[in-house]
């Protein structure tokens, strides 16, 4: 399309006609519906303006243009759908025929909006291949567009648009695009999706885990009684010779929020307690023996 442009003699007035179909559309919706519509099949926004340029040419079709250049259009489209018939990325020959991407659709976590011409002859794989079974893509919206071919978005603007324009207002969604980052409002040259990278989006999830994590532990630490308070209250009960159930009860009943720290001091002044006892009654025992020899 775009070497029939440049060679045919009605170029010029083609382009203008083109042109002012474009800005029709752009007239006739918010300029984030009309960023997502003309970036096609991906979300890359460095491909914007070549995406641009591309619908464009096609809307070429829906325009008045010459018979000669229809004809001529029409025949070039035949040519090239009988050459690409067979090695379409959803239907490989050969060696590429091996390569099944089917079981890494559900990894893809962003949320997907599919969309298909009624009378679209172009893709083999169902919607329902994609939205159905086990290996499904996890956030998929589909829809049949009726009296629509393989440029949907061209053969019936108005449907697809609305059917987009729920889409990005539905609730169930909204999560999804905050999580990723939301839609950030360019300088009046329309919104552009702000994404990150799964890798950087991941990392941040992680940092942020880590810092409620550590927050949760301070709290924790905040609440319970210090290792000070502790140690005087086990001294005290190994002094008065308390029970092991009061000791216990003194333990846990004060301290249910000690955490490995403070049991590990706890243990070494039991430990050093009882070494302490163990060495009075030795003390007692030898005196009591020296008593007897001195008799």
């Amino acid at each position: 399309m775009a070497s029939l442009i440049l060679s045919s003699p009605a170029a010029p007035n083609v382009r203008d006609i083109a042109e002012g179909v474009v800005a029709n559309m752009k007239a006739q919706m918010p300029a984030l519906y009309f960023q997502v519509l003309m970036s096609g099949n991906t979300s890359d926004p460095a491909w914007d303006d070549a995406l641009a340029n591309y619908n464009n040419q096609m809307v070429l079709r829906l325009t008045p243009t010459p018979d000669c250049v229809l004809a001529t259009d029409a025949a070039s489209s035949y040519r090239m759908r009988k050459a690409l018939w067979g090695v379409q990325p959803w239907k490989l020959t050969g060696n590429a025929a091996a390569v099944d991407l089917t079981p890494d659709l559900p990894r893809i976590l962003v949320p997907v909006y599919a969309y298909l011409g009624q009378h679209d002859e172009y893709p083999q794989a169902t919607l329902g291949e994609l939205s159905g079974g086990t290996t499904h893509i996890p956030w998929i919206h589909t829809e049949v567009v009726p009296d629509a071919g393989h440029l949907t978005h061209i053969d019936n603007f108005a449907y697809v648009y609305s059917g987009l324009n729920k889409w990005l207002d539905d609730t169930d969604s909204q999560p999804y695009f905050q999580m990723l980052g939301g839609f950030a409002d360019g300088d009046g040259g329309g919104a552009r999706p702000c994404r990150e990278p799964p890798a950087a989006l991941q990392a941040r999830q992680q940092h942020a885990a880590a810092a409620a994590a550590a927050a949760a532990a301070a709290a924790a630490d905040a609440a319970a009684p210090s290792q000070l308070h502790t140690a005087a209250a086990t001294h005290l009960a190994a002094r008065d010779g308390a029970t092991a159930s009061t000791h216990h009860a003194l333990r846990h009943g004060g301290a249910a929020a000690h955490h490995s720290l403070g049991a590990i001091a706890l243990l070494a002044v039991v430990a050093a307690a009882a070494a302490v006892a163990g060495w009075v009654a030795s003390a007692r025992r030898r005196r009591r023996q020296y008593a007897a020899i001195d008799t």
